[in-house]
């Protein structure tokens, strides 16, 4: 007669269930079924409060990011989303390869990323007035293997680009950057969250300001005074980052931060210990110098 240990046999249960917990995790992730010690890491964000909700404690190379800011327009700038990105290529380009930026409204501003750490000698400027060509080069360039990231974003110079994404070029981009084990890094208007998305990982960037009235609760006035009088939060900018989706994440999720506009320094959670924050109107949009070029 053939005996069965209860004790042995829960244990076997237990170990299998969690073999397949594992590898449905891995098939989620995107990877290949394999130990959890040889998944590929992630490139950290920089700060802790958006390494905590990605599945990698950060962010996994070959994925597709966007950003996605206030109003309706093609217009991405002045809100924290353009730094953001940039930071992240920063720490891809660690490991080697190029940064492509995809500029048809020549816009963007090579020293802005010269101070974040980016050499110029690794970026890649691409520009061009037809979709389709500059989409072609998007997928071409995310699929390169000696490309790190591919930096992109919608202007109101060219109000189609990034904005009526076709679905065939978005599906494309996400396959690339899988292929190529790149960064797409996508800054677009916030009124393509309702439209179908083949991103993997998709932040709302929801800026806010102060009021007259906070501003005048604190000792300070319209006009403003001298930088040596100023309080240190003084040009602290909050911001709130929603993560709309997130493969293998936690979405749902509402980050703070807080962004100072001359130094371009991001710190978690700061703003909510300043003041009580309103929406922020995209007619308030305070650009900043860092990422606009003044000529």
């Amino acid at each position: 007669m053939i005996t069965t240990n209860t004790h042995e046999t829960t244990n076997g249960s237990q170990q299998t269930i969690a073999l397949l917990k594992r590898q449905i995790r891995q098939v989620e992730l995107g990877h290949l079924l394999q130990p959890d010690h040889s998944l590929p890491r992630g490139i950290t964000s920089g700060l802790a409060a958006i390494d905590q909700v990605l599945p990698e404690r950060g962010y996994s190379r070959g994925t597709l990011i966007e950003w996605l800011v206030p109003g309706s327009s093609g217009q991405t700038a002045g809100y924290g989303a353009e730094l953001l990105a940039l930071q992240l290529a920063q720490r891809a380009m660690q490991g080697g390869g190029s940064l492509v930026v995809v500029d048809p409204a020549e816009e963007f501003y090579p020293l802005a990323a010269r101070q974040l750490g980016i050499p110029l000698d690794r970026i890649v400027i691409l520009r061009g007035h037809k979709l389709e060509d500059l989409y072609w080069s998007i997928d071409q360039a995310l699929r390169c293997e000696a490309v790190a990231a591919v930096w992109c974003a919608a202007t109101s110079a060219m109000p189609s680009f990034l904005v009526d994404l076709d679905e065939r070029w978005h599906r494309r981009f996400q396959l690339s950057a899988e292929a190529g084990q790149s960064f797409g890094l996508f800054l677009r208007p916030d009124r393509v969250a309702r439209q179908p998305s083949w991103s993997d990982i998709q932040w709302r960037v929801l800026a806010t300001h102060r009021t007259s009235q906070q501003r005048s609760e604190r000792g300070l006035t319209e006009q403003t005074p001298p930088e040596s009088t100023l309080p240190d939060d003084y040009w602290a900018r909050p911001i709130s980052l929603q993560l709309l989706k997130c493969r293998g994440g936690r979405a749902g999720q509402t980050l703070h931060l807080n962004f100072d506009t001359r130094t371009g320094e991001l710190r978690s959670d700061a703003a909510r210990r300043l003041e009580s924050l309103r929406p922020r109107s995209p007619a308030a949009d305070l650009k900043t110098t860092a990422f606009s070029q003044t000529g």
